[in-house]
């Protein structure tokens, strides 16, 4: 039986409908991925271009909104039965995630406004690992290399607990700056990365730009471990700050 006009229609619509989902799905996934993923490695929060008016609070705000709304999952974690205090004796078993206590951001958390209200604006740094990227801590001084930079190097030492280094991705950006709580990632927050409400660690690093008006100040943070590849984008990122004013 022959199919009628409209029948032919609807399916030659059905058709091209397939036709186009079969073509933008494979491209959509290329593009996009995984929307629900983190991406995995170090980050700097708000972002890329931080631009400063001196005395403008309103030219602050988007930066202040957006850390504090990182923060707010993080302050919500104390509440769940899932989340313990870790340290490097009491890590995180089974469904078990490590707190991260908001608090320890001290001067560059949000009663601050994260120093954005003068001329020490602070930049939240998270990294974020899985099996495919999961860097080796260093154990000892001696396994650092070198060209650690300088100030790096007297924060690991400072560190040390009977002659061993914390345990942990280092993290040094290349300015003027005060870390809190300190330069690492701690490991045992990497000990359960897949769980669910995990949240990867802060770093907060403060810059202080009050002889640096009207000019860009370049910052580039990198990590340091052992087998760290500085050519791996995930192990760094870079950003600018730029305080107008008289």
């Amino acid at each position: 039986m022959a199919l009628n006009t409209f029948y032919k229609v609807v399916i030659g619509v059905a058709v091209a409908v397939v036709v186009i989902l079969a073509i933008a799905l494979p491209i959509a996934l290329l593009c996009c991925g995984d929307a629900g993923r983190q991406t995995l490695g170090l980050k700097a929060i708000p972002g890329e271009n931080i631009l400063i008016k001196e005395g403008d609070l309103d030219s602050v705000k988007p930066y202040v909104e957006k850390m504090t709304e990182l923060l707010k999952p993080y302050m919500e974690m104390p509440n769940k039965k899932e989340v313990i205090n870790c340290n490097s004796t009491v890590r995180p078993q089974g469904d078990q995630v490590c707190n991260y206590p908001v608090s320890s951001l001290s001067i560059c958390g949000s009663s601050t406004n994260f120093g954005f209200n003068g001329s020490t604006p602070c930049v939240l740094l998270t990294l974020t690992m899985d099996e495919s990227f999961r860097p080796t801590p260093y154990e000892s001084l001696n396994e650092v290399p070198k060209d650690v930079p300088r100030d790096l190097r007297s924060d690991m030492e400072e560190s040390l607990e009977n002659g061993k280094l914390r345990k942990g991705i280092w993290v040094d950006c290349n300015n003027e700056y005060l870390y809190t709580p300190q330069p690492l990632f701690p490991d045992y927050y990497y000990d359960n990365v897949d769980a669910v409400g995990y949240l990867p660690p802060i770093v907060a690093a403060m810059f202080k730009l009050t002889n640096k008006k009207n000019e860009d100040v370049k910052v580039e943070c990198r990590l340091w471990a052992k087998d760290i590849d500085s050519a791996d984008e995930r192990s760094k990122v870079s950003f600018t700050l730029r305080l107008n004013g008289e």
